[in-house]
């Protein structure tokens, strides 16, 4: 299903206080949160979710949005299902470790680990400023056992990261076109080697810090993989690459 429908389809109210959650927790500010503000954030995201249930999807690209729970919080990436089916093809080849495995290898047969896969992960792309109708249009890729707490802080996690300009078009539209304008300030500014700019900076003279992984670390890096390989089961599967499968038999007739 595409993100609109997934949105039609939630309790509108816990969707707007699951989207608070991740408001309030990204704010690093002196802000407080007596319980007025608490209510006027959480009414803010609720007419936000009414508000993308009224515009119309537009499907510009093949993308879609998977859950990856690297962190305290879950998160939403987006990808092309082109990147996507390629890593598919690897990651039929991997195992999905769980934690209590992990904690059996060796520093350096965790590193070797780590590094296989992020061989095979593919790039997730930006979509803080990609036109919400765009983004209602992309189709969204959780697992089958996915439980009802699970999608609705997927689905927060989509709308805080589209929220993040402003949750009305006005507000949307000012912030792209302010990133548009610094983009071209930073296009038309001189530039010169990084390597001069650490000499100017005194980085140089700083005293070099060893760099020390801590096997948990390494580990915790490692279990969002299985979350990718969970979501790559056989009706995924069957989704991302039945519309390839659909072309061919359609070719072949």
């Amino acid at each position: 299903m595409i993100l609109q429908e997934a949105l039609r389809q939630a309790d509108v109210q816990k969707l707007a206080a699951a989207t608070y959650e991740y408001h309030r927790a990204a704010d690093s500010g002196p802000t407080v949160y007596d319980e007025k503000r608490c209510h006027g954030v959480t009414k803010a995201y609720s007419d936000f979710i009414q508000r993308l249930l009224t515009l119309s999807p537009k499907k510009e690209d093949e993308q879609c949005l998977l859950p990856d729970n690297n962190g305290p919080f879950m998160t939403a990436a987006l990808y092309l299902y082109s990147d996507v089916r390629a890593a598919l093809a690897q990651w039929q080849l991997e195992k999905c470790y769980t934690k209590a495995e992990l904690q059996h290898f060796s520093m350096a047969e965790l590193k070797a680990i780590r590094q296989t896969q992020q061989q095979h992960q593919p790039d997730s792309y930006a979509y803080t400023f990609e036109p919400w109708e765009n983004m209602l249009a992309v189709d969204i890729c959780w697992p089958c056992d996915f439980s009802e707490d699970e999608k609705l802080k997927f689905l927060a996690a989509v709308l805080y990261e589209i929220s993040f300009c402003g949750v009305t078009l006005e507000e949307h539209h000012r912030a792209l076109a302010e990133m548009e304008d610094e983009w071209q300030a930073v296009k038309d500014a001189q530039t010169y080697p990084f390597d001069e700019f650490r000499r100017e900076m005194g980085w140089d003279a700083l005293p070099k810090r060893a760099v020390t992984e801590e096997r948990e670390d390494i580990i915790n890096s490692i279990l969002p993989f299985s979350r990718h390989i969970r979501c790559s089961s056989e009706s995924l599967r069957k989704r991302i690459i039945r519309p390839s499968s659909r072309r061919n038999q359609t070719e072949s007739m």
